[in-house]
């Protein structure tokens, strides 16, 4: 109901044309507000954000849920936010709400990267996506059609940090040997086992932790990477004709999640300097120095489609227009890949034989 929401007038904005006084929106192919009504074009001042250090400023960065009103700056409607919306379209007049940078609860962003693929290459890079699934039905590639593209604005933590890992585990070796039994000689694999330890330095840069409940960090892995050198100073004049979100996922948590990332970075560079054949087991202790951080938001083009009355979803990096999501998937072409992996391997496996009868081996 109306009277559950705290309506306060001014927390939220709308980019007007000073020509004609329509809604301006953010081009992505031109990098300014342009008004669709008389093209006029207003340019964005840019400036570079910097990273914060986490062990000063993590205490800010709580998540507060709760809902709110806000009263629309051009037709005075009372537009409902609940969750973590920070951009919404007007209900009656369908102007784009920004809440005022002041307004937002917890950390405020430091910057964002703006969208720069448009929503029809947007569209043209899901076709092409779906076209590589060489699972997918050849019906579902022809008949790809993308509901409604959403242009959503992801709140993401950028971090860097130095790191020192003191680590040992127990590595193995394996060679061949030629042993007896009964009448023949086979050959038997063994393990030579061996212990490891040391230190290992790495430095991280720009990973990457989503902190919205509208993607899943597998998501934003399948899109990476951002040119997040390129990214500006927070502007609400971005976010016109957008959708965003402030993030639901805490700072604290986030460091967590780019901790685990980084540590299983370290145990994959670790195991590979030292190249086993197998590992027993790996103890690795890291120490995390200088960790800094960005809030940053990320463009993230968003949609879904239909075959055989299921929805797939997928997503577009707003940037590269590198995409990901889930396809329908074809048994027949499953079984068809499985028949001629099998075939190959029953060909190899009879000219070996073959071979080895022809030369007398029996």
């Amino acid at each position: 109901m109306e009277e559950d929401f705290v309506a306060e007038q001014g927390k939220t904005s709308i980019s007007k044309c000073t020509n004609c006084g329509a809604d301006m929106v953010f081009s992505p192919k031109r990098g300014s507000l342009v008004c669709p009504f008389c093209d006029s074009e207003k340019a964005i001042k840019v400036a570079t954000p910097s990273f914060r250090d986490f062990f000063s400023s993590a205490s800010g960065g709580f998540v507060e849920t709760g809902k709110a009103g806000y009263r629309c700056p051009n037709c005075d409607g009372l537009v409902k936010v609940e969750g973590f919306s920070t951009s919404m379209t007007c209900p009656y007049c369908g102007a784009t709400n920004v809440i005022n940078l002041s307004e937002f609860k917890g950390l405020k962003p430091d910057g964002l990267l703006p969208f720069t693929v448009s929503q029809e290459e947007a569209i043209e890079c899901g076709r092409k996506w779906i076209k590589k699934k060489i699972f997918a039905p050849s019906k579902a590639k022809k008949m790809f059609s993308p509901n409604e593209m959403n242009g959503l604005y992801v709140p993401s933590f950028i971090f860097n940090s130095d790191t020192t890992s003191k680590y040992e585990g127990r590595f193995g070796e394996e060679y061949q040997v030629e042993v007896k039994k009964g009448d023949q000689i086979v050959t038997e694999t063994r393990v030579r086992w061996y212990h490891v330890s040391g230190t290992w330095n790495r430095d991280f840069r720009d990973i990457v932790v989503e902190a919205c409940s509208k993607t899943t960090q597998r998501q934003m892995n399948g899109i990476l990477p951002y040119d997040l050198q390129n990214a500006v100073n927070y502007d609400k004049a971005f976010l016109a004709g957008f959708s965003s979100e402030r993030y639901d996922t805490s700072i604290t948590d986030s460091c967590n999640t780019a901790k685990d990332s980084m540590q299983q970075t370290i145990r994959n560079e670790i195991i590979r300097h030292h190249n086993p054949d197998r590992v027993d087991y790996l103890n690795v202790t890291t120490t995390y120095k200088k960790i800094e951080y960005e809030y940053l938001l990320l463009p993230v083009w968003q949609s879904e489609y239909p075959y055989k009355k299921k929805i797939y979803n997928f997503m577009v990096n707003g940037r590269t227009g590198k995409s990901t999501g889930k396809a329908p998937v074809s048994p027949l072409r499953v079984l068809f890949l499985v028949l001629g992996i099998v075939a190959v391997v029953g060909a190899i496996v009879g000219a070996i034989i073959y071979s080895y009868i022809t030369s007398g081996g029996v």
